[in-house]
């Protein structure tokens, strides 16, 4: 038997590779076990496995220990809460069926297990609201420390539940999956493309070019069944608009990727902060493949063993992750600011409100997620763009305000056989008013998202089928006026 070590070439560090959608045969349209599951992010090379079985509390813990292989990748316990039926209308809608092709589909994590309520905890998902969902996700796992489960919980008993994890700092992340995505089963499961829309087809559905005040963007803000306009004093605040985080890449093509970042831009343009995250909603061991796409968080260690689940989900609420499907981007903005006592923050925010986001570095850069203080007009950003060699880049594409800003292509000689391909200092001019930028670098894509030169594509799709390289990062805020951030508004 031959043993080969394969060179890791592209320099993480200070990253972690995570997947946050992933499936085994705990799924009901999943036959993978658990172990070949396992097997296959491990071979992909991923830090970091968040289980996300459908409707399903799923621990790969255990089997790891009994692998012995703690030191080569890392698990997070975790569900995708999958909602596959209509909402009836009812007084929190308005008196309207704002969700005719249900909830979508959320992942939250970290979980626990509870063994003793069916499917390992994974609460009631039918005939509720997105809101109502995600109060769920974020109490299911105090209910345990009151002598409830999820389906034993009364109204009061999830309000005690989510008071608790609150109080505990007990925090998840929620995101919403493939916003954008069609029909599975009997229903739309992307929650955006079926919003009071029923059969979930274009132009209906979320409207990224309107206010979340217009319809039907508003019925986003549709309470949770615990919220306090709904149950009075004492209850929530929370609704549909909630979540942490967004899926903004699903899967390792270009698929929906430009409507959904049209979706996430038009939030962020409102001061509505979600993180972007890229996975690859692994069902099967062959056609999907594990791991592309994946994100990169941020980690004070590389050692899998050694990952701290609390600090991953700090770094994914901090928007400190960038995803992809083959580039590793690095990127931060010079901030005029060495040291900075702004804490980041991640709540709604109405456009007219300011925020102070993020904390500076020592060396005056900051990173995603962040506040760059520029009182100047000009900012200056640092991109660096690696992948290994048989992963084709050829262009890095700045964004502010997420309009294309700066296009640059890569050397004909560097679009593949090396690993670092960008690696520059830019100084952009007239930067007037308060933005966010965020960087993107791969493939060409023409407008429909489709690869400009598939014949590209040969090599990378021999080793990885269907996979079309693209990355992103998240954004990083500019304060033009050193008087805090302002978000842009919609265009």
């Amino acid at each position: 038997m031959v043993s080969l070590d394969i060179e890791r070439v592209v320099d993480t560090t200070g990253f972690v590779s995570a997947d946050f959608h992933v499936h085994s045969a705990k799924s009901f349209d999943s036959s993978v076990p658990m172990s070949d599951r396992l097997v296959s992010f491990m071979a992909e090379g991923v830090d970091v496995l968040v289980s996300t079985d459908h409707s399903h509390v799923t621990d790969y813990g255990p089997l790891i220990a009994s692998l012995g292989v703690s030191d080569q990748i890392a698990t997070i316990i975790g569900e995708e809460l999958t909602g596959g039926s209509p909402v009836p209308a009812d007084a929190t809608q308005g008196g309207i069926q704002a969700f005719p092709e249900g909830i979508g589909h959320w992942n939250a994590w970290p979980l626990d297990v509870n063994p003793a309520n069916r499917r390992n905890g994974a609460p009631q998902n039918e005939f509720i609201t997105p809101g109502t969902a995600i109060d769920r996700l974020r109490g299911m796992d105090s209910l345990a420390a009151i002598g409830k489960t999820p389906d034993t919980a009364t109204i009061g008993d999830w309000l005690t539940a989510i008071g608790i994890g609150e109080a505990t700092g007990d925090d998840e992340v929620v995101m919403l999956n493939h916003p954008r995505a069609g029909f599975a089963g009997l229903v739309v499961i992307g929650m955006l493309n079926g919003l009071n829309n029923p059969g979930g087809a274009p132009p209906g559905g979320y409207d990224p070019t309107l206010p979340i005040t217009a319809a039907p963007n508003n019925l986003l803000l549709t309470p949770s069944l615990y919220n306090e306009a709904v149950i009075g004093p004492g209850g929530t605040q929370t609704t549909a608009l909630s979540f942490d985080a967004i899926e903004v890449m699903n899967g390792s093509g270009s698929g929906r990727f430009l409507d959904v970042r049209d979706d996430w831009c038009s939030l962020l343009d409102q001061g509505i902060e979600k993180t972007g995250t890229a996975d690859s909603d692994s069902h099967r061991l062959i056609l999907e493949n594990a791991g592309f796409a994946r994100s990169f968080v941020a980690s004070s260690t590389d050692d899998p063993a050694e990952i701290d689940e609390d600090e991953l989900t700090q770094s994914v609420l901090n928007m400190q992750v960038m995803g992809t499907s083959g580039p590793f981007i690095r990127f931060s903005i010079k901030s005029s600011v060495k040291k900075s006592s702004m804490k980041s923050m991640k709540s709604t925010k109405k456009s007219s409100m300011k925020s102070s986001k993020g904390k500076s570095s020592t060396k005056n850069y900051v990173g995603m997620g962040e506040t760059a203080v520029a009182t100047k007009k000009n900012v200056e950003l640092k991109i660096r763009v690696e992948a290994a060699p048989w992963i084709p880049v050829e262009e890095v594409r700045i964004y502010r305000n997420c309009e294309l800003i700066e296009a640059h292509a890569i050397e004909p000689s560097k679009i593949l056989d090396t690993v670092v391909r960008f690696d520059e200092t830019i100084k952009l001019k007239d930067i007037d008013a308060d933005s966010y930028f965020h960087v993107e670098a791969g493939i060409l894509l023409d407008v429909n998202g489709d690869p400009i030169s598939p014949a590209l594509l040969d090599l990378v799709q021999t080793i990885v089928p269907g996979v079309e390289p693209f990355g992103f990062t998240n954004p990083i805020f500019v304060d033009r006026d050193g008087d805090g951030y302002f978000p842009p508004g919609l265009p």
